[in-house]
Formats: C-alpha cells, sequence, structure tokens
C-alpha cells in the first residue's frame, strides 16, 4: 500500500519595510489610486509645507508615468536642503 505523500504548502513571506523616515501618501491620479512613498533624510526637519510639494511631485510624475503606460515608478525629489527618492505604484 502506498503512503500518502505530503505537500508542503508555502507561507507567506514577510516583506521587511526599509528602516528610516517616510512620507507616504495615496492619491487619485488617472482614475486610479496611486500609493507613493519617499524616504526622508535622517536629521532633517522638513515642514508640512515641503510635504505637500512632495505629494504634488508625486502625482505630477505618476500622472505623467501613467500617461505613458506605466503602472509603477521611481520618484526623485530634490531641493537646495535636500534629496529623497521613492516609489510610486497603481493600487
Amino acid at each position: 500500500m502506498k503512503k500518502p505523500r505530503l505537500t508542503d504548502i508555502p507561507q507567506p513571506v514577510k516583506e521587511k519595510k526599509p528602516k528610516g523616515r517616510f512620507h507616504e501618501g495615496s492619491t487619485q491620479v488617472c482614475a486610479h489610486t496611486v500609493s507613493f512613498w519617499y524616504r526622508l533624510p535622517a536629521r532633517k526637519r522638513i515642514d508640512k509645507d515641503e510635504l505637500f510639494r512632495m505629494t504634488e511631485h508625486a502625482e505630477e510624475r505618476a500622472k505623467e508615468m501613467i500617461i505613458q503606460g506605466f503602472v509603477q515608478g521611481e520618484l526623485n525629489y530634490e531641493t537646495d536642503r535636500f534629496q529623497a527618492t521613492g516609489w510610486w505604484r497603481i493600487i
């Protein structure tokens, strides 16, 4: 008599978020909900107006790229005081 074969069920892999400070959000762009995040520089004070401008930048970049057919992409925000990189994607 054959022994029943046991099948291993793969367990979900827990995604680790990188350490650091982030500016995260979601917004509506071209009839899509887009989530985004920027990794903020350490030890730099960033006011609410700057965070608002970063959100606007993410919206503009996502709109530009969605029109070209992309569903996700990089974000690069730079001022005289600091530089932040991030990512956006349609959810």
